[in-house]
């Protein structure tokens, strides 16, 4: 499933790269994301990208990226942004303040945030501009109340025409879901996403849902021949109007 989930994503970021249409890539949850470092196509996101994790995930990973890479240089301009995705001070939003084009003057506020070595320092954010966001791995731990917020905050980013990817977890068709109803807590159902989507002004009569085994979303990585797709590993990708 993992390397199901990365090609799916990799190959949704091409897509949008190539069009030429998004300014700049937001990952929530990102980890020890390498994607701006592996994939020539970031070059493509002019403002750069922007990294959202938990301030001791961020800490690794820089620890990781110098010892053990060697501070490998990014195909774009790469931030990385300390974020608790549950917490109400501080949201994507407030977090991107500080790197946001100023009135006038098309370049953020000096010294503003984390920044890593090399191209790093050319990101900005444009909230005028579409974004590419990314949402791999995150929903299915912020809970009931949770992952209603993180929609939200990621609509009040998010310009029109920008493009969601969103990996999250169904448990609508799961039997231990039916025996175990807290479970749906950290799940998201289809209708959920339709309303919470719907909510923030994203084009709901677009979106696409995928499952885990369908044609689009196993690469050769299913044993259709043993197993039925699964909702429990799902993708939505739709757009904002």
């Amino acid at each position: 499933w993992t390397a199901v989930r990365t090609k799916f994503i990799d190959d949704h970021i091409s897509e949008f790269a190539a069009t030429g249409k998004y300014a700049q890539l937001l990952n929530l949850g990102a980890g020890m994301d390498t994607r701006p470092y592996r994939l020539e196509c970031y070059k493509n996101f002019k403002n750069g990208n922007f990294d959202f994790d938990m301030a001791v995930v961020n800490k690794n990973k820089q620890v990781v990226f110098e010892k053990f890479l060697s501070s490998p240089k990014a195909h774009c301009g790469t931030r990385n942004i300390d974020l608790d995705f549950l917490g109400e001070e501080k949201t994507i939003a407030t977090a991107l303040d500080s790197f946001a084009v100023k009135p006038n003057s098309g370049y953020p506020g000096a010294n503003a945030g984390q920044t890593e070595k090399g191209p790093s320092q050319n990101c900005t954010f444009d909230k005028a501009q579409p974004s590419v966001i990314i949402s791999e791995g995150l929903i299915m731990y912020l809970g009931k109340i949770g992952k209603k917020k993180l929609i939200e905050d990621v609509s009040a980013v998010a310009a029109p025409g920008s493009a969601l990817v969103l990996q999250f977890m169904d448990a609508s068709e799961s039997e231990a879901s039916k025996a175990h109803p807290g479970a749906l807590d950290n799940a998201l159902s289809r209708a959920e996403a339709l309303e919470f989507l719907s909510a923030g002004g994203w084009d709901t009569d677009t979106i696409q849902f995928y499952r885990f085994g369908e044609e689009k979303l196993n690469f050769g990585r299913f044993p259709l021949d043993k197993c039925k797709p699964t909702a429990s590993f799902s993708f939505c990708v739709c757009f904002k109007k």
